[in-house]
């Protein structure tokens, strides 16, 4: 079993900053990516077809949207979004 730097399965990975100072987190074990606010909070849990996403990048021109590798399917999902990344 793979384990991340808290000791569990589950965990923080990768991830990306938009220009609104959202962070978004790849959760390893979790099949998904948190968008956390700037003052904390999590405001979208985007769930993905597989478990263990490792890392995520947002384009910077907003004409890709988010990027996200996800480990166990070998491959890279691109979503849709609104939300362009920091240069």
């Amino acid at each position: 079993m793979i384990r991340n730097s808290t000791g569990d399965a589950v965990g923080p990975d990768g991830m990306a900053l938009d220009e609104a100072d959202n962070i978004y987190v790849a959760i390893y074990g979790a099949g998904g990516v948190q968008k956390i606010s700037p003052d904390g909070r999590e405001t979208e849990a985007i769930r993905l077809p597989g478990t263990n996403p490792t890392n995520c990048a947002l384009d910077a021109r907003g004409n890709q949207g988010l990027t996200i590798t996800v480990a166990e399917k070998g491959c890279l999902l691109q979503l849709d979004m609104a939300a362009k990344g920091l240069l």
